[in-house]
């Protein structure tokens, strides 16, 4: 009997299908309802990008820049300062400060130190705004059960304020009890950020944590493009007109975090005059 000879395996030669032109096909409303931004918005944040994102080769149909930026925007040089001190007459004020907390799955590592006051597990992310909405200032990096003050006590916008990197008699202001008109920008502006992009108002599926920070950050700096190049929040993205829509199912609400219940800093943390210095300032600007 002879010996079968094994079967030669045909390579098939690759198909590819022809990829959509979205910049060109779809409208601009259409582009923002999917993508976030507008054509010349995509194109903006390509160029800031593209030496890395080319390719030397053109081999298998490597995807171009705008396609890579339109893939990452589908699963997701801050603005001039607004001049926040006329929002209400505030004077000296450069920003308004808050935290806010994004929800994550649970970490494989170190995670009770993840869970919030509110029992979920999050990153508490300090951002600033500007009279604009703008995002100025933003810390990523705390896990849900940090303090506001601790983060702020630790973060590079302190260490701004102590060396004179920010010009002397410049204020944040902050405090769920302070000046309400005032301190308004950064309701709104937490509020505008978590419906442009929806991944903040949920819960972040990604692994390990340092990945959550880096989106976090794209977010912010691709709100302030949004803010620079006036596009707006589609209508089924700003209900109430600018209002903080109404809490999900695990109460993360775009001010969910912004209530009138202080929560009391951690044991040992030692306030650096703080309430003399806010009732000093308000004696000088307001008497």
């Amino acid at each position: 009997m002879a010996e079968q000879q094994p079967l030669l395996r045909v390579r098939q030669p690759w198909v590819f299908r022809e990829r959509k032109d979205v910049l060109n096909e779809l409208s601009d409303n259409e582009l923002i309802k999917r993508y976030r931004l507008d054509r010349e918005g995509i194109i903006f944040v390509t160029d800031l990008v593209r030496p890395v994102l080319l390719r030397p080769t053109v081999a298998n149909k490597a995807l171009t820049p705008e396609q890579k930026v339109i893939i990452t925007l589908s699963s997701t040089t801050p603005a001039e300062k607004g001049k926040i001190w006329e929002v209400a007459g505030f004077p000296e004020v450069v920003g308004a400060i808050d935290g806010t907390h994004i929800g994550i799955v649970k970490p494989s590592e170190f995670e009770v130190e993840y869970v919030n006051r509110k029992r979920y597990h999050s990153i508490n992310v300090q951002v600033v705004f500007d009279a604009k909405h703008n995002i100025i200032d933003l810390e990523t990096r705390w896990p849900g059960s940090v303090h506001d003050s601790c983060i702020l006590n630790e973060s590079g916008l302190k260490r701004m304020f102590e060396t004179g990197a920010v010009p002397a008699g410049c204020h944040l202001l902050g405090d769920s009890g302070a000046h309400e008109k005032t301190r308004s920008v950064v309701e709104r502006g937490i509020g505008q950020w978590k419906r442009r992009f929806h991944v903040l108002h949920s819960e972040i599926r990604l692994t390990p944590t340092a990945k959550v920070c880096k989106i976090i950050f794209v977010c912010a700096v691709l709100h302030n493009i949004c803010k620079d190049r006036n596009i707006q929040l589609l209508f089924e993205d700003d209900p109430g007109h600018d209002q903080p829509p109404a809490e999900d199912n695990i109460q993360m609400a775009a001010n969910d975090d912004d209530d009138d219940q202080v929560e009391p800093p951690p044991v040992g943390y030692q306030a650096r005059d703080g309430l003399p210095y806010r009732e000093e300032f308000a004696r000088l600007h307001f008497q």
